[in-house]
């Protein structure tokens, strides 16, 4: 046995130098550490920590794998002697190109994003088939799809009232598509039209929307995966099992561990802020524009940056069991001559006076800060967060902060219960 771990050790410890660049672990508690991927089993995840230290861990206890993605591109001439302090912002690597997935892009309604192109060959009615480069040939349920891009990217947007095929030429048909294929089958009013799809530029299906559960991917392709399990091997190969997308025992896929953007572990436990919309955003009087969300197609997690204008008061409502608030703050280094805020949270609901929960400061001499806040009440479903940024030293000059990797932590019993 002491054999044994010798030699995982000593297989761990030169991972730390390794070219692929350093990972995000989070935990249940949602607490972020940088470490380089080893492998991870069914049961445990092995890695190196930032002090060099070869951990296996349970996996249970771990809620994401995000990596680290280039944020700090700046000229350091124009801040001379300052970047120095400030080289564990993130930075990564290039990328290695992946396969061709093809031009398109099939969205379904529980949040996968799956590159690739429709089949030639037609389904059953009732179904597409989709070709995937990892996955092969997949038999999706019509009712399980959301939107086809085939020469554009697709950005989500609230469900629609009727099925709408969106031509080449911007003009738009609505009704109810019957079939897709070849041809798209499209009953609109009691008269069916076949539209060949070559003339369709987008196709987006009135189908309710679901939440992404289980083990899920991110993959450097864009696609967003729901898994049934995921293995990655001292090889660094990850054997990725697809859950149940074609209707029958999903299909087993490898692929280089390089190619991972996020692992979520436990997709139904987290919500990421920036898939909520503000529903108010003032300052003072004046009103203003919204915090804008990097929107990303297939952003890891779907935690796409929450990026403030300026010193304003946001609103978003909370959802049922979402017990906790974390995030990285950063101020962007065009900020760092002038920026310094305070970023507040708070939180309030109808009887109950509004709760201050906590605040971080972000200015040019600390740019980096993390956010860490106890929802209380996480059994209601009327609660309303707000994010206040209070300008400091020198007024709202260039107090824009941006909030990373912004995610709600779901309580399963909180979530369930009325």
């Amino acid at each position: 046995m002491i054999a044994l771990r010798s030699s995982i050790v000593a297989l761990l410890l030169p991972l730390s130098a390794a070219a692929d660049p350093p990972f995000i672990l989070i935990d249940r508690d949602l607490r972020e550490r940088r470490v380089e991927l080893a492998a991870i089993t069914d049961r445990t995840i092995s890695f190196v920590d930032e002090l060099g230290l070869a951990r296996t861990e349970p996996l249970d206890r771990q809620l994401a794998l995000v990596r680290v993605t280039s944020r700090a591109r700046f000229d350091a001439a124009t801040v001379p002697g300052w970047y120095e302090r400030f080289l564990r912002l993130e930075v990564q690597a290039d990328e290695a190109p992946t396969d061709d997935p093809g031009p398109g892009m099939l969205a379904l309604t529980d949040g996968q994003r799956i590159p690739g192109r429709l089949s030639e060959t037609p389904a059953s009615d009732g179904r597409l088939r989709w070709e995937h480069t990892l996955f092969g040939t997949l038999d999706v349920n019509l009712e399980r799809v959301r939107a086809i891009a085939f020469t554009s990217p697709w950005t989500d947007r609230l469900p629609l009232s009727d099925d709408t095929i969106t031509l080449i030429n911007g003009d738009r048909v609505q009704g109810f598509v019957e079939r897709i294929g070849p041809e798209i089958v499209l009953d609109s009013g009691g008269a069916r039209a076949a539209i060949p799809v070559a003339r369709a530029a987008m196709i987006e299906l009135a189908n309710p929307t679901a939440s992404l559960e289980g083990p899920a991917v991110w993959l450097a392709d864009g696609s967003v995966l729901a898994l049934s399990a995921i293995t990655v091997s001292i090889t660094g190969r990850a054997e990725l099992s697809s859950a149940d997308v074609s209707g029958s025992a999903g299909p087993v896929a490898s692929v280089a561990a390089s190619q991972i953007a996020a692992i979520a572990f436990d997709a139904g436990a987290l919500v990421p802020l920036a898939s909520i919309a503000p529903v108010e955003t003032h300052a003072g009087a004046a009103r203003v524009p919204r915090p804008s969300v990097e929107r990303i197609a297939g952003a890891p997690l779907g935690a796409g940056d929450v990026i403030f204008p300026g010193p304003i008061d946001a609103q978003w409502p909370l959802p049922r069991g979402a017990a906790r608030l974390a995030a990285t703050v950063e101020l962007p280094p065009a900020s760092w001559v002038w920026g310094d805020c305070e970023v507040v949270v708070s939180v309030s609901a109808p009887g109950l006076p509004e709760r201050e929960l906590t605040r971080v400061r972000v200015n040019g001499e600390r740019p980096v800060a993390r956010l860490d806040a106890h929802l209380p009440s996480p059994t209601r479903a009327d609660r309303t967060l707000r994010i206040t940024i209070d300008p400091g030293a020198f007024g709202p000059i260039q107090d824009r902060p941006v909030l990373r990797r912004a995610l709600l932590l779901i309580e399963a019993g909180a979530a369930n219960s009325r």
